[in-house]
């Protein structure tokens, strides 16, 4: 990995890892003397605003492997394409891959195998984050998440995320808008997103924030400091679309024989966003084999096979577990069940929405 020099990035990443443009020429002739293949890599920095970036990192490319004399079988051009966050006017992803296929022909890489490592531009916009206001201080929402938990970027970064307000009682909201800061639920005091953001005057407590484009960087960088974190992800689907089938072999199964296995399939389609016909997925961690045990007699007990279908999957002590055809809070309450049986190491719920 070469740590290369270019601007147009939001956030550099050359400081941690990389081998310097000064001392690359020389490792890439040793590596040449044991190695088969050689791969040369680098990261523009996490969304690179300018597509030129990546001209400007092949180039120093070039330059290393003409003064080492050596030709590289890979390149792989790393990641850092952007997401058109709010104030941002991002080209599109055509643009870059031209750039970097016109950079690679024209400094002599056209015979080497190409990778890129596209993350945020991939995923972003297929997540958001919904947190509630606990309270309101003058133009400051106090949230049930923050920095330590999905909104890291919110608030280190001061990452400017496009928001919206939900009130589930139905009551208008104010057309009128405003800025608001916010804070996460930690006792840091630097649980804290400036913003703006930029929400309707009357937020209240109650009301329900969403932070778009958090599919990346989101709820993968959440923690549990203070106690505080999110267990519970909402998948919601298409009205054309199905869980994939989900047949387990006997193999695959605990107890095959206490168990209801259900097919989930095309013929279980159902309406969007109606609650009654939602999956619920449960992923346990047990600490041995007789909490395993406990948390399958659990589901069975819960969810009969005349009421409900039950499917479960086992891998050593890590159990997954899905329900059809309860509701949201059945299967909320459900989850805090399981986590205070004996020996539990932790429960994740997912549900899923068509």
């Amino acid at each position: 990995r070469i740590a290369v020099k270019v601007d147009g990035a939001a956030y550099d990443l050359d400081g941690k890892f990389g081998v310097s443009l000064a001392d690359a020429a020389n490792l890439v002739r040793e590596v040449s003397l044991v190695a088969n293949r050689i791969g040369l890599c680098f990261h523009v920095g996490s969304q690179c605003m300018d597509a030129m970036a990546f001209r400007s990192a092949i180039k120093q490319l070039a330059d290393i492997t003409s003064e080492a004399g050596i030709a590289p079988d890979i390149i792989d051009v790393g990641g850092g394409f952007p997401v058109a966050y709010p104030g941002m006017e991002v080209e599109p992803l055509e643009t870059y891959f031209d750039v970097i296929h016109e950079a690679i022909s024209d400094y002599g890489f056209s015979g080497a195998e190409l990778l890129c490592e596209p993350g945020r531009a991939l995923v972003a916009e297929a997540g958001a984050t919904a947190a509630r206001v606990e309270l309101r201080r003058s133009n400051s929402l106090y949230l049930n998440d923050g920095t330590y938990g999905a909104l890291f970027d919110a608030g280190s970064l001061a990452w400017p995320f496009a928001v919206r307000l939900l009130r589930l009682n139905e009551e208008m909201v104010a057309t009128e808008y405003q800025s608001f800061d916010a804070y996460g639920p930690t006792c840091d005091s630097v649980d804290h997103m400036e913003g703006p953001f930029q929400l309707p005057v009357d937020a209240r407590e109650g009301d329900w924030i969403v932070f778009e484009n958090l599919g990346s960087y989101g709820q993968a960088m959440q923690s549990r400091f203070n106690g505080f974190y999110s267990d519970t992800c909402v998948s919601i689907l298409a009205d054309n679309l199905a869980l994939e089938t989900f047949t387990p072999s006997v193999a695959d199964m605990y107890a095959p024989n206490t168990i209801s296995a259900v097919e989930f399939n095309s013929e279980d389609t159902a309406p969007a966003l109606d609650r009654t016909r939602l999956v619920s997925e449960f992923s346990i961690v047990a600490g041995d084999k007789i909490a395993v045990e406990t948390v399958i007699n659990a589901f069975n007990s819960q969810f009969p096979e005349e009421l409900d279908g039950v499917v479960i999957r086992r891998c050593g002590d890590e159990l997954k577990v899905r329900v059809k055809s309860i509701d949201e809070q059945s299967a909320i309450s459900f989850s805090k069940t399981l986590k205070a049986l004996p020996n539990i190491v932790s429960v994740y719920l997912e549900l899923f929405y068509r």
